[in-house]
């Protein structure tokens, strides 16, 4: 009796996988912020893992690349529920890629990087709108810092839609 069978197995090439997260993209030089790290194994669940994380300042180059300078480094074990946090401050403004990396047991190096701008003097944005987070749930009230390099002036905000909803006329004073 010709009776066949088949089925999929799913083999998985790396012990786990990590993310590096910050609740901003843009921070302030000289302000703290939060790098959350997770690790999760393959089925989905937390797990606890060592990593050693990096600040690295990227510096442009000619031709589109970049060099990256290592400005911090940090060994972080992650929890049971595989969340981690680092608080810090980086008082020079410009680009950085936080980078988390582990292995896993199959001896795999694991590697996650997040991109951030830290906003120094040298910014060449003059008017920048800080907030808390990047995500906000619909009627959640926003707290909006709007940081002046540019001198005194007058500013026209509006609130959006699908047309203008409303509209202030904001004296902008240096600084916040």
């Amino acid at each position: 009796e010709n009776v066949t069978s088949s089925g999929q197995v799913y083999l998985a090439t790396r012990g786990f996988t990590t993310q590096v997260k910050t609740d901003k993209d843009v921070v302030l030089a000289g302000d703290s912020f939060a790098v959350n790290v997770s690790t999760t194994t393959p089925d989905g669940e937390g797990c606890a893992r060592d990593l050693h994380l990096s600040v690295l300042q990227r510096q442009s180059r000619l031709g589109g690349t970049f060099a990256e300078e290592v400005v911090l480094e940090h060994t972080l074990q992650t929890g049971e529920d595989g969340q981690g946090q680092w608080t810090l401050a980086l008082e020079k403004g410009g680009t950085y890629a936080l980078r988390a990396t582990g292995e896993d047991r199959f001896g795999n190096t694991i590697t996650a990087e997040h991109a951030l701008y830290v906003s120094g003097t040298d910014d060449s944005v003059r008017l920048r709108m800080l907030t808390e987070s990047t995500q906000i749930e619909v009627g959640e009230t926003l707290s909006l810092d709007l940081l002046n390099r540019a001198g005194p002036g007058l500013a026209l905000i509006t609130f959006e839609g699908e047309s203008i909803l409303d509209y202030r006329l904001v004296q902008l004073t240096p600084e916040h």
